[in-house]
């Protein structure tokens, strides 16, 4: 015979070649066999199924199955957890729901942790509304990453996503629920700001009537659009943060180009910064007179709004982003870099803020352009 590699004579028979020290004959490696009570796994189109058996005391099959995991490794980790509730037979505990788990874990890890860190679970908690109903033992990797994936919002909410996830599969675990913590796995992806997309100027117009109309907090958004403040600048504006001789906002966090920036009040919000003034200290708080986070302005007060205007896709930082639409201008009309950076509060281009500086009627002339879309 002859050496499938070298071609050389070589004695029949031989694994190896004696000159080049080829091996010639191949075997295909088969996947191990999966041992009795280990379950099996079946492939079914792109996905996997994970199926175990058990014969009950009076002789009887009795299975457990999960599907629709994305690799084989997946369904495999998913056998302990199904051998588990076999063994059990424990089905009120299987039949949690996701929601239900939620409200378990709640008090039980509140006393623990700072109530900062509640308020990100409970945040990160409504971004999973879509399985909310589901079993929490029949939630797969895959369902909650959908959930991840679909979340508006940037990283850091993403990160607390996966780890209220795995809080809370730990909590299920030590309460036999489960055997195997599936949110390990996820990923929050690389966006650190998310998806925060301006208002059209049909939305603003939408707005701008509301806020006519009287609609609740409609006013709070439409200052928001014309003042160009991040929401939480704009929750903590106080007295102290008005000039009224002036009549402009002194006020700004987050960077140090931020910090005392002077924005103009646009005539359409002049009636708004009046009632927030003879409102009290804090211009623009909750139905208790109290400032609020942005976390909670968005889900009490801003979504809402949003709701019952028809507004889809659409976040506090929203107005921000409009502000920024406002600032542009036709070639002909471009605003100078020192006006954009003094208005937006950016600490970009520091080298044209320390050559230039911004006249407040100039400012003021830029803010009494913006439109005002209902007439």
């Amino acid at each position: 015979m002859t050496c499938r590699k070298c071609q050389k004579e070589m004695p029949e028979g031989a694994v190896f070649c004696p000159w080049c020290g080829a091996k010639q004959v191949t075997t295909k490696r088969k996947r191990a066999k999966r041992a009795n009570g280990q379950g099996s796994i079946l492939k079914r189109g792109e996905t996997y199924k994970a199926i175990v058996r058990m014969h009950a005391y009076d002789g009887t099959v009795i299975s457990r199955s999960r599907s629709g995991f994305k690799t084989r490794r997946d369904a495999e980790l998913a056998i302990p957890d199904l051998v588990q509730q076999l063994r059990r037979g424990d089905v009120l505990k299987e039949s949690v729901k996701f929601a239900e788990l939620y409200e378990n874990w709640v008090p039980f890890y509140s006393s623990r942790v700072s109530a900062g860190e509640m308020k990100s679970a409970a945040a990160a908690f409504r971004h999973f509304q879509s399985i909310h109903n589901y079993r929490f033992a029949d939630v797969t990797t895959a369902q909650m990453q959908s959930c991840i994936d679909s979340c508006p919002r940037g990283k850091r909410t993403k990160e607390n996503m996966k780890l209220l996830a795995r809080r809370m599969y730990a909590y299920a675990i030590g309460e036999r629920i489960v055997a195997v913590n599936y949110a390990d796995s996820l990923y929050c992806g690389n966006d650190p700001k998310g998806r925060r997309p301006p208002f059209t100027k049909n939305e603003i117009a939408l707005i701008d009537q509301a806020e006519r109309d009287g609609v609740p907090y409609a006013d709070y958004v439409l200052a928001m659009i014309y003042t160009g403040f991040r929401p939480t600048e704009f929750l903590t504006l106080t007295r102290d943060s008005y000039d009224p001789v002036e009549n402009i906002f002194i006020a700004g966090i987050k960077t140090e180009a931020g910090f005392d920036r002077v924005v103009p009040i646009h005539p359409r919000i002049q009636p708004i910064v009046d009632r927030a003034l003879a409102r009290g200290h804090i211009l623009f708080p909750d139905e208790n007179g109290r400032m609020m986070d942005d976390e909670r302005f968005r889900v009490r007060y801003f979504e809402p709004l949003m709701e019952r205007l028809g507004i889809i896709g659409r976040v506090p930082y929203s107005s921000r982003h409009s502000f920024a639409n406002f600032l542009k201008r036709p070639e002909q009309e471009k605003l100078a870099d020192r006006d954009i950076i003094a208005l937006m509060g950016h600490s970009e281009k520091a080298q044209t803020i320390y050559y230039q500086t911004a006249d407040l009627d100039e400012l003021r002339a830029i803010i009494n352009s913006f439109p005002v879309l209902v007439s």
